[in-house]
């Protein structure tokens, strides 16, 4: 049951609601949810301090869809102001279109068996390989090559390297992206990405080891490259890479083209491994 507690305010009733947004750690889109809240009885709230009312949703949960949602108590006055408030925050303030919600006015709750982002790469910073977020910290990008052969750009990392030219990726040799997580205490562990070529016709194939040293293997078939736009490639490990510690994710593309000892510029963005936290 969602509750929050604000000042009352003497010139008009008090509608509250909370308003929430089903993060993006869950299978769906976000999508926005507003939930009424209604005034408790005063001597319901005890510990309320005087001139505080509390109020509680009109429905015992949030909406059964499994996630995180980030939720914003908004209470409204008759004269049509706005106020953000919070159980960490008695005086109301005003809520402004131009006005940010900060963090700590946000409560978060969770539905079902929540999935997480364990590592996150967008790349949109200075030293683009660096986690951008994700719970797991020690999680690393980088290119099995030269790292010389990384460039940053503002909202990507790219790489113009000797990339295979094969039909099919041949794991022992092959150049690869590699993204390393530990996924010890998580399942259904997944990757998503979005890749692009400088030229056509060119293939990628993701492939997966649960050692250090051990043999890759592919998840699913190679997949097409376009080189138009940057196209989103998703891929569920297998559960042998679920609880299993330090787990290597590789992005290998192939059947390119080289020129002057180099294939194609191959784009990388918004690298994302998800996963379920084990219940004990």
């Amino acid at each position: 049951m969602a509750r929050v507690r604000v000042e009352d305010i003497s010139d008009g009733d008090v509608e509250a609601y909370l308003y929430c947004t089903l993060d993006e750690t869950a299978p769906i889109a976000s999508w926005p949810y507003k939930m009424r809240l209604v005034p408790v009885p005063a001597e319901s709230c005890l510990e309320c301090p005087k001139g505080v009312t509390e109020y509680v949703s009109m429905r015992g949960s949030l909406p059964s869809a499994t996630g995180t949602y980030t939720c914003v108590a908004v209470a409204a006055v008759a004269s049509g102001d706005s106020f953000v408030c919070s159980k960490s925050l008695i005086e109301p303030k005003p809520l402004n279109s131009d006005t940010k919600v900060n963090e700590s006015q946000k409560e978060s709750y969770e539905v079902g068996n929540v999935t997480r982002i364990l590592a996150k790469w967008d790349f949109n910073t200075e030293d683009c390989t660096k986690l951008t977020s994700g719970v797991l910290g020690a999680s690393t990008f980088s290119l099995s090559a030269k790292q010389d052969d990384v460039k940053c750009n503002s909202s990507y990392v790219a790489a113009q390297t000797s990339w295979s030219t094969d039909d099919s990726a041949d794991f022992e040799k092959d150049i690869y992206w590699a993204i390393v997580v530990d996924t010890t205490g998580y399942t259904n562990i997944a990757l998503s990405f979005e890749i692009r070529s400088s030229k056509p016709d060119n293939l990628v194939t993701v492939a997966y080891r649960v050692t250090d040293g051990g043999k890759f293997t592919a998840i699913g078939d190679p997949v097409a490259i376009p080189n138009s736009s940057l196209a989103k490639i998703d891929a569920t490990l297998p559960e042998t890479a679920a609880n299993a510690g330090k787990v290597t994710m590789a992005i290998f593309p192939h059947k390119t083209e080289w020129k002057n000892n180099v294939g194609p510029n191959i784009r990388i963005d918004n690298v994302v491994v998800r996963g379920v936290a084990i219940e004990n």
